[in-house]
């Protein structure tokens, strides 16, 4: 499939359970790979279009809400360290098309304006992603976030290691410099746990049924099965962060009128 052709048929992974009898025992035993890997599959599949072609919005200028983007209901945003227009990916790293999603997503990020701050959000739909999220967000913590990316979608997708138990974890943090102890007692803090009840509920609150999603300032949901294509799919994107960037203007600019404060909200 080209880069730029992206159909994808999704699961709710909402509705995904992993069994008793496979989920981890962290640091005890090692996650059934196959069984675990199949489930986390089911949350991101991409096939072809009918005759290998790409389907695109009805319109190449507007994007309409149901066809190309929803509405959340309880707008949140994931927590960004500044005030600007937030874009956050709900990712897994053992799924494939956010691992092929990744450079097409790198090269959009380099472009993105000053007011614009992109943030990550790790799914946990089975007991692998959950073992994956706890990691993730452990790497943040240490801020090794970046290299961590890079390391996790690497040694899963071309390297076949699962990572999921605790040993091969420790052993892909010391790359990143950090030390047993270290790994394990981050793996095992307080602000690892909140981070991972924080996307948890993010997830449940903006309802993603697919893998990558992307939420823009916490009020828009847009994932590959609307766009039809990267192409399309980063203009939903830059459309939505325009029409908040807009409407942030226009509020600024009438809380600035004179005797805008006698009158209230």
């Amino acid at each position: 499939m080209h880069s730029s052709e992206l159909v994808m048929i999704t699961t709710d992974p909402l509705r995904l359970s992993t069994p008793a009898a496979i989920a981890p025992s962290f640091g005890r035993r090692r996650v059934g790979f196959h069984v675990l890997w199949a489930l986390a599959f089911l949350t991101c599949v991409a096939v072809p279009t009918a005759n290998g072609q790409v389907l695109q919005s009805a319109s190449q200028t507007d994007i309409v809400e149901g066809r190309d983007y929803l509405r959340i209901a309880s707008p949140q945003q994931a927590g960004s360290r500044h005030a600007g227009i937030e874009v956050a990916e709900i990712f897994m790293y053992a799924c494939h098309w956010c691992y092929t999603f990744e450079p097409q997503l790198s090269k959009w990020r380099a472009t993105i304006p000053e007011d614009v701050e992109f943030v990550r959000i790790h799914a946990g739909f089975d007991a692998l992603s959950t073992v994956h999220r706890r990691a993730f967000y452990a790497a943040q913590v240490l801020e090794k976030g970046g290299d961590g990316d890079r390391l996790f979608f690497e040694e899963i997708h071309e390297r076949g290691n699962s990572l999921s138990d605790e040993t091969a974890l420790a052993e892909l943090f010391a790359r990143l410099g950090v030390d047993h102890q270290t790994f394990q007692r981050t793996l095992d803090s307080s602000a690892v746990e909140s981070s991972v009840k924080a996307a948890d509920d993010l997830v449940r609150a903006y309802r993603v049924t697919a893998v990558p999603s992307i939420v823009v300032n916490g009020k828009y949901l847009t994932n590959g099965s609307m766009a039809r294509s990267y192409d399309n799919w980063f203009r939903i994107i830059d459309e939505l962060v325009r029409r908040e960037r807009d409407a942030e203007t226009k509020s600024a600019a009438v809380a600035s009128e004179p005797g805008s404060e006698a009158r209230g909200p």
